[in-house]
Formats: C-alpha cells, structure tokens, sequence
C-alpha cells in the first residue's frame, strides 16, 4: 500500500471497517451475540464505529482480554489490521 493511501477491497471501494468487523462477529458468533460485542466493545472504546485501521487494531485488542474463542477472534482481526497498515499505540506495526 502506498504511504498515504486508504486501504480498499478488492473491487476498490473504501473499506468500510465496521461493517467489516460486525459482519464476521454476526457470522461466527450468530446475530444477536455477533451484534451484542459489537456495541458493547465500540461502548468500552468509547467509539460510534470503526473507521480505520487503527480503530480496527484497538477494538481486535479489546476483544483479545474476553479470553477464549473471542480472545482467538480479537488476534485474527489483530493480523487483518496490521497488514491494512495499522500501528500500535506506540506507532509500531505490532
């Protein structure tokens, strides 16, 4: 990805990362528990939605201290948010 681009899929339109994120919980954990997270994690970031790779980086962290399946969740979305060129807290990719 080029300094400075906006990362996009594979059609080229923009990601749109909440969507993104909601449609693998809905997915993988049903609708209502899938939506539930959802809100609730965006509630605990203090977030209306994500919109960035970043965004995406913290609320897959965030996901990461539930433990278990949705601790195993958080660290795949941890990856997928990384390779769209997110950094840590630090500015590091992590």
């Amino acid at each position: 990805m080029a300094q400075g681009s906006m990362p996009v899929t594979r059609s080229g339109e923009p990601i749109d990362w909440d969507e993104l994120v909601l449609t693998k919980l809905k997915k993988l954990l049903g609708d209502e528990q899938g939506k539930s997270l959802h809100r609730i994690t965006l509630t605990e970031l203090d977030l209306s939605r994500l919109s960035s790779a970043e965004d995406l980086f913290t609320f897959a962290d965030a996901l990461r201290r539930h433990g278990g399946f949705i601790e195993a969740m958080g660290a795949v979305l941890r990856i997928q948010a990384i390779l769209k060129g997110a950094k840590s807290n630090d500015g590091n990719a992590t």
